[in-house]
Formats: C-alpha cells, sequence, structure tokens
C-alpha cells in the first residue's frame, strides 16, 4: 500500500497523488496536520519536505517523479529507462 503524507494546499502532494490516480494505483492520504503523531513520527526519523511517500519497499520525501513512475512501472510489470 502506497501512503502519501501531505497538509492542505500542498502542490508537490497533490502532483504526487494525482499522478498516482491516474495510473490506478491504491494510495492513502495522511494529513500531518491532522495528524500530528504523523508529523512528530516523519520529523523523527530526518524527513523535513512533504510529501513524504512510502511503498513498502521505500520511502522518499519531497516532488520525485522519477521514483513516483518508477513505483507506478513495477506496478504494472513494466520496465523504464534509467
Amino acid at each position: 500500500m502506497i501512503t502519501i503524507y501531505t497538509r492542505p494546499g500542498c502542490s508537490r502532494c497533490d502532483f504526487t497523488a494525482r499522478r498516482f490516480e491516474r495510473a490506478g494505483l491504491p494510495f492513502q492520504l495522511v494529513d500531518v496536520e491532522a495528524d500530528p503523531t504523523a508529523a512528530d513520527q516523519l520529523h523523527a526519523t530526518g524527513y523535513q519536505a512533504l510529501p513524504v511517500v512510502t511503498t513498502g519497499s521505500e520511502t522518499w520525501s519531497g516532488l520525485d517523479v522519477h521514483k513516483i513512475d518508477a513505483t507506478i512501472a513495477r506496478h504494472h510489470g513494466q520496465q523504464i529507462a534509467s
């Protein structure tokens, strides 16, 4: 399961969620403003920028189109060019 940690008004977060949505990948959104425990956990692990994305096999922060596309490709069983 993909989890996207976000906050209202975060355009990078919205872009990330839309990209996964268009690809048909299920994901869960966690609003760190509504869930301060989640925000504390992210800070404790060193993440400073949103979105923070967890896929089960990897975690990253910030807008990373390459990682989004690689996750989509893996889900669909495709290879992507490096």
